[in-house]
């Protein structure tokens, strides 16, 4: 897979591609994450002798942001097949989503042979030909005014607390441990476990639906763990809080709840799977680090990462050193030392709300 950007006479595009004779270009609907993410479940089912094109419209996805004013559709047409030519594609199959289908009718128009298309919920005659002095969807209005009102990311995190009961929250997390998509680690309690994901099939699954679908590959999640095992801790700290300002819901911390924080944390560290190999709540040394990743190339850094809440903001900074002495005078790093991992790098993180603070050593 390549991923590159191509000028065209409205703004650079970022294009994902793997190219062979017979290609998918695939095209989005409205909407910012990138197009590649939005097709990924049927481009991994692709055969092998079947390549893909994706295309991020100017502003979305990894494309730069450009003026698109006096712009329009047919511009944005004639970008798309520009792409087309600079990728040498002379035959394809077209799948669009939504908004894309008019894309689609005026792409068949071109020079370059479309073979086939395929239309996911294209745009319908209703929203081509409606009169927008008025709403053709008036039963959208109430969503589109609390979307203004909060917010979209608060929105639909509301949204989705409201559609689950606390009792149907329970039963989620025994459907999944009862059917094989977690598995019990250790019993605390009688009301508590530790549970991890059993293989690499379900941390897979894991990391696209749960980490690549909520966050998007390319945003905020590649670029925290990109400045984590770059050693950009400041970098790490700075996107880490914007991540919990814009994608975490005041009612996830206002306790001081460190289990979500250390979930939260963890979910997104398993996106390093491949590279690494992430741990938590393992004995080690003196006691349990919260979590550990394992270089798998032992030339690379470690991590021991420890997690402490509070409810007094003024002590952020003085929390996240306990965390990190708790780290040195429990000798957690110990098992990781283990391993041959050449240089370990220690994190305490401390949180009071949306709040955090960093210290490392």
């Amino acid at each position: 897979m390549k991923r590159i950007e191509v000028s065209t006479e409205i703004g650079s595009l970022s294009v994902t591609y793997q190219k062979q004779k017979k290609m998918l270009v695939c095209l989005s609907g409205a909407g910012l994450l990138p197009s590649y993410e939005n097709f990924s479940l049927i481009l991994e089912k692709l055969p092998p002798t079947i390549g893909y094109l994706t295309i991020d419209f100017p502003n979305t996805g990894r494309s730069p942001i450009h003026d698109q004013a006096g712009k329009n559709l047919d511009n944005l047409a004639d970008a798309v097949y520009e792409v087309l030519e600079e990728l040498a594609i002379s035959e394809y199959i077209l799948c669009v989503h939504s908004l894309s289908g008019i894309l689609a009718c005026k792409l068949l128009n071109k020079p370059i042979k479309c073979q086939a298309l395929v239309a996911i919920e294209p745009t319908t005659k209703k929203v081509m030909f409606a009169d927008f002095s008025e709403n053709p969807y008036p039963e959208m209005e109430e969503q589109m005014r609390l979307i203004d009102e909060y917010g979209p990311e608060l929105y639909f995190k509301n949204l989705t607390q409201a559609t689950f009961s606390p009792e149907t929250n329970e039963e989620i997390w025994e459907l999944m441990l009862f059917s094989g998509y977690l598995t019990v680690e250790e019993k605390i309690d009688e009301d508590y476990y530790i549970l991890r994901l059993p293989n690499k099939e379900v941390r897979r699954l894991f990391k696209r639906t749960f980490i690549e679908r909520y966050f998007g590959r390319g945003n905020k999640l590649i670029d925290l763990m990109e400045a984590l095992t770059e050693n950009r801790i400041e970098d790490y700290e700075e996107i880490l809080q914007d991540i919990l300002l814009k994608s975490v819901s005041y009612n996830d911390t206002k306790k001081g709840n460190e289990a979500f924080y250390h979930g939260f944390i963890l979910g997104m560290s398993l996106y390093l799977e491949g590279e690494y190999i992430v741990k938590s709540n393992i004995e080690s040394g003196l006691g349990r680090y919260d979590v550990s990743i394992e270089p798998k190339n032992k030339d690379k850094r470690g991590y021991i990462l420890e997690f402490k809440a509070t409810d007094n903001i003024d002590r952020l900074e003085e929390i996240s050193k306990e965390a990190l002495k708790q780290i040195e005078e429990g000798k957690y790093s110990s098992t990781l030392k283990q391993t041959d991992t050449k240089e370990i790098l220690y994190l305490g993180i401390a949180f009071c709300g949306k709040q955090i603070k960093v210290s490392y050593k």
